[in-house]
């Protein structure tokens, strides 16, 4: 969780950075109190994504009041990313989600 507005800045800088020339591979609008889970996509040990970025607007308030965490579902030959998203605010927000 961020702690001060410079740590806050430094990620918003950071993603703006590792996503200004991509698309977003999702974006999802959750409604206060909403909970979505998305499939991130299905991977191989040899293909593995290299991380992925969540950008929520508007700016959540407080920044956490939205929670999102990465499940991995393996199998032998391959595993699934999926992506919770958990807005507990008062307010609808966006997300957008980017591959790196």
């Amino acid at each position: 969780m961020m702690s001060s507005t410079k740590a806050t800045v430094d990620q918003a800088t950071l993603k703006q950075t590792a996503t200004k020339d991509l698309e977003p591979i999702n974006e999802v609008h959750l409604k206060p109190q909403e909970e979505r889970h998305i499939s991130l996509g299905r991977f191989t040990a040899k293909k593995s994504p290299k991380g992925f970025s969540i950008g929520f607007t508007p700016d959540p308030d407080p920044v956490e009041s939205v929670v999102s965490e990465i499940t991995s579902l393996g199998s032998p030959s391959y595993y699934e990313l999926i992506l919770r998203i958990a807005n507990n605010s008062n307010r609808p927000v966006a997300a957008k989600v980017w591959q790196l």
